[in-house]
């Protein structure tokens, strides 16, 4: 019933029945519970309550770290003309491993969201362009507008310069710090490296760059 309101946009009744859900049912499967909660947070988005919203996708995200969810919240932040904390949930949204192929409207909200970074908010609409051209989608009015040229343009070089770009805002407040492997499981191609303050950390080895681990 709760998909079938939202689905017909009939948000007040999803709301209502989602809610009586989550009130009166012990246990759910298959993350029913935080299927609920992102549909009440889609309809309270629908119906301008965005404050309200926002609690309920911050619940979804302790559970699900689905791109789109990180998209959404972004762009009820832009609605709510704070710009700089959009960007916090767009790094995970880009940085997530879903193919672009499906992330068109991610790229969009990029370049919304990037508009005081003129020349990296280009490269976020190059590539949304370039995404929806190539599944022969309709591309946003103002996207079209800045009549960009996808003969000039290279795809994969410019998904690299992007994600290259979210990595540096992912890791802007934090120092280097350096340790050694302690474990390493190479069937799984992860293991633990400890710090020098001790500390271990979980790692892939799809992370380290440029040379093998061993």
């Amino acid at each position: 019933a709760s998909r079938a309101y939202y689905q017909n946009m009939e948000y007040e009744k999803c709301i209502e029945v989602s809610r009586k859900a989550l009130n009166s049912l012990k246990r759910f499967v298959d993350e029913g519970g935080t299927w609920l909660r992102w549909r009440i947070a889609k309809s309270l988005t629908e119906l301008d309550r965005l404050k309200e919203a926002l609690e309920y996708y911050e619940k979804v995200i302790e559970v699900r770290h689905d791109w789109y969810m990180y998209r959404d919240i972004a762009e009820i932040y832009l609605r709510l003309k704070k710009p700089w904390i959009a960007l916090d949930y767009l790094c995970p949204a880009v940085l997530c491993d879903e193919p672009n192929s499906v992330k068109a409207s991610l790229y969009h909200t990029c370049y919304k969201a990037l508009k005081s970074n003129p020349e990296m908010a280009l490269k976020h609409a190059q590539l949304y362009y370039l995404l929806r051209r190539q599944s022969d989608y309709p591309v946003a009015r103002e996207i079209e507008m800045l009549d960009i040229d996808e003969s000039m343009l290279n795809k994969r070089e410019l998904e690299k310069e992007i994600r290259d770009l979210w990595i540096q805002y992912k890791y802007k407040n934090q120092k280097i710090c350096h340790g050694t492997i302690i474990s390493f499981k190479k069937d799984e191609n992860c293991g633990f490296i400890k710090t020098e303050n001790g500390d271990e950390i979980f790692f892939h080895e799809k992370e380290f760059k440029g040379t093998d681990i061993f």
